[in-house]
C-alpha cells in the first residue's frame, strides 16, 4: 500500500490508541518538553517507518501539511532514531529552542488528531485526569494545540469554548468531572452540576485558606490590609523516617517491600489500630549505615507514596494544617490553578483529586448513640448533612460519583478527638469500611495522635510527624514576615528589624534548648501581639 496522508494518519490512530500506560507515564513523571515529545513519537512513527523504504511519499505528505521544518526534521533523523523513546528525546532536544518547529509539530498532532486518540487509549475513569495532564504539557511548551474535550468544549491556550462563550481553564477541570467523569442522572442539568461542584470547591478554598489566628486575620481586615493565608507560610513537615541504602523515594520503597496492598491500592488489613500504652514519642529505627547521610522524607512524600496514609503527630506538630494545605492545593488544581499541584511535592503524580475533609470529632459526635459497629453509610450521612452546601444531598451524591468513577482524596483529621476509646474504635472501622468502597482510585490521609493509633508500621504508610528542626523555625520565621511586608504591615527595613530580633529571640539558649514547636508557638504569639499593638496604636514599635 503506497503511503500518503491517509494511511498516515490511519496508523498513528493505532499507535496512539494503544500507546495507554505508557504516554500517561510519560505526561506523569517527564519533563514536559519530553512528554510533548513522546506525544509527538506515536505521531510520526509511521512517518519514520515509511521513510526508511519511500522517504519520497513522507516528503509529499509532510509538504502537504506546510511542515517544512518537520520535514528538516525527519530527513535528519529517521535513520537514527530506534525506538518511540529515542523520538522524544530528540524531539524535546530539538523544539525547545526551534518555535517554527513546534508550529509544525502541532500542525502534525492537530492532524492525525493525536490528543483525542491519546486521550482514548486511557481507562474511562482516568482520561478527565489525562486530559488535564496534557493540556499543562502543551501550556508549558508553548504549544497552540486545540484540544477537543469531547463535551461540546475545546481547549485552546488554556481556554475552553462553550458554544461562543470562552471560559477559564478551571471551567475546563470542572467540565470534565462533570461531562466525562458523571453520568448525569434524568433530569439532572449538566450547567447545575458545573455550578454545585464550582461552589463546592470554592467553599473549600475558602475555609482552608484562612489562618486560625483570629485576632490576627481581624487585626488585618479592620485596617485595610489582607491577612496573610496558610500558603503563605506553610513549612513542609519531615516524618521520623530514614530510607534504607539504595532506595531513593519512598514510593520506591513502597514497592521494594513488596506490600501487595500498597501496589493494590490499599494498606493495613487491621480492623482497628493497636494500642500503645507508651508516651507520644514513638522512635522509627534508622535502616541505613550509620556513616551514609540520611534522606529526608516528608509528609508529603508519605501521602504520594501510599494510597492510605496515616500521620501521627504531637500536639502542634502541624497534623491539621498539613491537610488543610493539601485540600487546598488540590481544591486549587481542580479549579484551574495550573501550579497547585507542584505544592504537593514531586512525590504527587495523582492529578487533581477530589479533596474531601472530614473532621473526625465531628463524625464521631453524628454516630448514633446505640451504634454497634462503624460503617461506610455512616460518613456518607455525615458528608450529606455537613457538606457546607445548600444542596448537600445532591452534591454528596455528585462527589460520590466522582469518587467511584475518577477518584478522590478523602482526609480523615483527627482520629484522637473523638472521645472515648470505644467512639474511637466505631469511628475507626467506618473509615476502614468506606475506604474500602469509596473508589478503587481514591485516595486516604488519617492524622491522629500517636496514642489513639498505636505504634507505626511505616511499610503500611503510617508514619510519626517530626520535630520541627532549626532550620524549620527559621524557615517559618522568614515566611512569616516576609508576608507581613507583602501584605503592606511594613516596610523593608521594619521587615528587615523584626526578623533580625526574632532571628535573635529563637537562638536564645531556653529557647533552643525548648521543644521546636513551642518556639514556633511562641513567635505566632510575639506576631500576635505585635499585630495587635500596631492595629492599637498604628505602630510597630513591638518586639
Amino acid at each position: 500500500m503506497a503511503f500518503d496522508l491517509k494511511t498516515w494518519k490511519q496508523q498513528a490512530a493505532e499507535k496512539l490508541s494503544n500507546s495507554g500506560d505508557w504516554l500517561r507515564a510519560r505526561m506523569k513523571r517527564d519533563a514536559p518538553y519530553v512528554a510533548y515529545g513522546a506525544l509527538c513519537s506515536l505521531s510520526l512513527w509511521p512517518l519514520l517507518q515509511a521513510a526508511q523504504t519511500d522517504f519520497s511519499a513522507v516528503a509529499v505528505a509532510l509538504a502537504n501539511l506546510g511542515a517544512n521544518a518537520g520535514l528538516n526534521l525527519v530527513a535528519n533523523n529517521f535513520q537514527k532514531w530506534k525506538d518511540e523513546a529515542d523520538v522524544a528525546n530528540g524531539i524535546a532536544a530539538a523544539a525547545q529552542n526551534d518555535a517554527a518547529l513546534r508550529a509544525d509539530l502541532d500542525k502534525i498532532l492537530a492532524e492525525v488528531q493525536a490528543a483525542q486518540h491519546a486521550q482514548a487509549s486511557q481507562r474511562d475513569r482516568e482520561q478527565a485526569i489525562f486530559l488535564d495532564e496534557l493540556r499543562q504539557v502543551l501550556e508549558q511548551v508553548g504549544s497552540t494545540l486545540t484540544i477537543n474535550t469531547g463535551g461540546g468544549a475545546v481547549v485552546q491556550n488554556s481556554n475552553l469554548e462553550i458554544g461562543h462563550d470562552f471560559v477559564g481553564r478551571d471551567q475546563f477541570i470542572i467540565e470534565n468531572y462533570v461531562v466525562q467523569v458523571i453520568q448525569k442522572s434524568e433530569g439532572e442539568s449538566e450547567i447545575g452540576l458545573l455550578e454545585l461542584v464550582r461552589e463546592y470547591l470554592d467553599d473549600t478554598m475558602q475555609r482552608c485558606t484562612k489562618m486560625k489566628w483570629d485576632a490576627i486575620a481581624d487585626s488585618f481586615v479592620q485596617h485595610g490590609g489582607a491577612p496573610p493565608e496558610l500558603a503563605d507560610i506553610f513549612v513542609p513537615l519531615d516524618v521520623q523516617f530514614t530510607l534504607p541504602e539504595g532506595v531513593s523515594t519512598l514510593a520506591d520503597f513502597a514497592l521494594l517491600r513488596g506490600h501487595d496492598d500498597a501496589k493494590r491500592g490499599r494498606t493495613s488489613g487491621r480492623t482497628r489500630p493497636d494500642r500503645d500504652d507508651g508516651d507520644d514519642v514513638i522512635a522509627v529505627p534508622n535502616l541505613r549505615g550509620s556513616d551514609e547521610p540520611a534522606k529526608r522524607v516528608t509528609a508529603l512524600d508519605v501521602l504520594g507514596a501510599y494510597p492510605r496514609a496515616v500521620l501521627l503527630g504531637k500536639p502542634g506538630s502541624g497534623k491539621t494544617t498539613l491537610a488543610a494545605y493539601v485540600v487546598l492545593h488540590l481544591a486549587r488544581a481542580a479549579s484551574g490553578d495550573s501550579g497547585a499541584l507542584k505544592a504537593l511535592g514531586e512525590a504527587w503524580t495523582h492529578g487533581a483529586l477530589m479533596p474531601v475533609q472530614i473532621i473526625l470529632r465531628r463524625l464521631a459526635e453524628s454516630l448514633p448513640d446505640n451504634c454497634q459497629r462503624g460503617q461506610a453509610s455512616h460518613v456518607w450521612d455525615f458528608l450529606r448533612q455537613h457538606a457546607g452546601l445548600t444542596e448537600q444531598e445532591r452534591l454528596v451524591n455528585v462527589l460520590r460519583r466522582i469518587a467511584r468513577k475518577q477518584g478522590a482524596l478523602f482526609v480523615f483529621d483527627g482520629l484522637d478527638e473523638c472521645g472515648s476509646e470505644t467512639r474511637q474504635a466505631r469511628v475507626h472501622e467506618a473509615i476502614q469500611d468506606f475506604m474500602d468502597t469509596a473508589g478503587e482510585q481514591c485516595r486516604f490521609l488519617i492524622t491522629a495522635r500517636p496514642y489513639a493509633w498505636g505504634t507505626p508500621q511505616p511499610k503500611q504508610g503510617e508514619h510519626l510527624l517530626a520535630d520541627l528542626t532549626p532550620d524549620q523555625v527559621q524557615r517559618f520565621v522568614q515566611q512569616w514576615f516576609e508576608r507581613l511586608h507583602d501584605k503592606g504591615w511594613f516596610d523593608a527595613d521594619e521587615r528587615d528589624d523584626k526578623l533580625r530580633r526574632l532571628r535573635e529571640f529563637v537562638q536564645r539558649n531556653e529557647v533552643r534548648e525548648s521543644k521546636p514547636e513551642d518556639v514556633v508557638i511562641s513567635v505566632e504569639r510575639r506576631g500576635r501581639h505585635l499585630l495587635v499593638r500596631r492595629a492599637r496604636q498604628g505602630r510597630a514599635d513591638v518586639l
